[in-house]
């Protein structure tokens, strides 16, 4: 889902929040469906910020040199951790379960230093400094690692446990879909469970509907995984390249093919670099630096951080390649890189000039309608989906430089 982030100057953060706030997902008590002011968090005191999440209706951070885990939002399946919280404001209209609407600490893991946590459409998982992994939410379709035969609902942190490991894998990142989750270990060893039915697991057809897939080992080397609504992206750890399953609609899965989804990873079809000093015209995809999912939408960032594509669907203006049309293969951003680049300013209404000097990506987010990109220089690109109030429309729109 949207993009978790490790925060990279912890000697000077601060947590700023802004869009929708119907269900305290914001960190903040006055609920509203649209808030487009960005306001600071104060809840976590003078200790250091080290790493940021954001699901589909809750919010997570981990601070502190003890990395102390923080939630709030959405508890309708106890996805923000314990229901006895003082920061509770008032229960969720349509579920009746409390909301979270301030950073709450999650008691269970408060001996249990945390490295990093990732959250789901109503789960998350928490991965210790130790390699071990916490889960708490529903886990309708197993996307908690567990038989949700046993527990379909977690409401507290559960330890999970990797079957047919002769061994307990060390863990060394965590990922949450809508309704599947990934894991990777210290010998880039990929880990899926969770909903399986649009083969967003890339384990084949294992079992019949619904297709409930446990911890299992996948037989690629990975470096990093991206989740989306119903779709998978894995970036390999030797060649870069990136790979995709799971439900193929819009164009989500890279390969020139809206129309059969896949149960297997199959190679996403990146641009290629042909060598002019080959007899050969056939080149090699371009190596990837990082990749990023939102729920219907997809980019890849190069290695040399200069370029980014985007595919999937474009409603909205998500993928900022000026209009609305689905791209089902990786698309070169051509605005943000060119040269002299038009900003538009919403409350000018007006074009105003930017002379790009030598920049690159340093970060990249995206959410479910809307993108963000932060540049090596400081500087911040939104767009997407404004309805919400968090981020501007169709183009790039630069927000304002943060060093």
């Amino acid at each position: 889902m949207a993009q978790d982030t490790a925060v990279t100057s912890p000697s000077s953060t601060v947590l700023l929040t802004f869009g929708k706030n119907a269900v305290g997902q914001t960190g903040h008590p006055e609920l509203s469906d649209k808030t487009d002011n960005l306001r600071a968090l104060s809840e976590f005191g003078n200790e250091e910020l080290t790493f940021i999440a954001a699901g589909f209706d809750h919010s997570g951070a981990i601070c502190g040199v003890n990395g102390e885990c923080f939630v709030w939002g959405d508890n309708g399946y106890g996805q923000s951790g314990s229901k006895d919280d003082k920061s509770t404001l008032e229960p969720n209209k349509k579920t009746q379960e409390p909301l979270y609407t301030l950073p709450h600490k999650i008691r269970e893991l408060s001996r249990i230093p945390i490295a990093q946590i990732a959250l789901g459409g109503q789960h998350s998982l928490c991965l210790a400094k130790s390699g071990q992994v916490y889960a708490f939410g529903n886990n309708k379709n197993g996307q908690c690692g567990i038989s949700p035969t046993l527990h379909s609902i977690l409401q507290q942190p559960v330890l999970l446990k990797f079957a047919g490991s002769a061994k307990p894998p060390l863990i060394t990142s965590v990922y949450a879909g809508y309704q599947h989750s990934a894991c990777i270990d210290n010998e880039h060893q990929l880990y899926m469970c969770g909903d399986n039915s649009r083969g967003q697991c890339g384990v084949g057809h294992i079992t019949k509907a619904p297709k409930i897939c446990p911890f299992t080992k996948v037989s690629i080397h990975v470096h990093k995984v991206a989740l989306g609504r119903w779709h998978t992206l894995l970036l390999t750890s030797d060649t870069r390249y990136v790979y995709s399953c799971g439900w193929s609609r819009f164009g989500v899965l890279g390969c020139n093919d809206d129309s059969k989804d896949l149960f297997q990873f199959h190679a996403v079809h990146m641009p290629t670099n042909v060598n002019p000093n080959s007899n050969s015209n056939r080149g090699t995809p371009v190596q990837i630096a990082d990749i990023h999912s939102g729920a219907v939408h997809c980019a890849a960032i190069t290695a040399d951080r200069k370029s980014v594509y985007m595919w999937g669907r474009g409603q909205f203006g998500r993928l900022g390649l000026g209009d609305f049309r689905n791209a089902l293969v990786p698309t070169k951003l051509q605005v943000f890189f060119r040269l002299t680049l038009f900003l538009y300013v919403a409350k000018k209404k007006k074009q105003i000039p930017w002379q790009q000097q030598n920049d690159s990506v340093h970060q990249l987010g995206l959410g479910g309608d809307y993108c963000v990109l932060l540049t090596t220089k400081g500087d911040i690109f939104v767009w997407g989906k404004n309805e919400e109030g968090y981020t501007y429309y169709f183009f790039f729109l630069r927000i304002f430089s943060i060093y």
